[in-house]
């Protein structure tokens, strides 16, 4: 009797450890799944972060070919002004020039 009573005790304990192997089986694959879906969620991120690189460098190529030809502009424009500034002194001077010519020829 006490041999049949341990018997049933093995087979319960054989069954409940029968039954966490399979629970862990299966948490282990759950596990794995989840793996396999982080790792291709890391590779598509990767991927991503690498395009979003590449248009923040062509972006920052661009501000600098913008700056680039803002300076150029301005250099221009300085230049205008001072043509301008000088073209006004020169035509200044030249009326001064008729100005006294016509006197004494008066």
């Amino acid at each position: 009797r006490d041999v049949s009573n341990k018997s049933a005790h093995v087979f319960a304990n054989n069954s409940e450890l029968q039954s966490l192997r399979a629970q862990l089986a299966a948490k282990n694959e759950e596990i794995a799944s989840k793996d396999k879906l982080i790792s291709s969620l890391q590779s598509a991120l990767d991927k991503r972060t690498e395009e979003l690189n590449k248009v923040e460098d062509e972006l920052y190529m661009e501000l600098a070919g913008h700056k680039q030809t803002m300076s150029e502009l301005t250099a221009c424009q300085k230049g205008r002004d001072e043509d301008k500034e000088q073209s006004t002194r020169e035509i200044e001077r030249l009326n001064d020039m008729l100005n006294q010519q016509s006197w004494l020829q008066t």
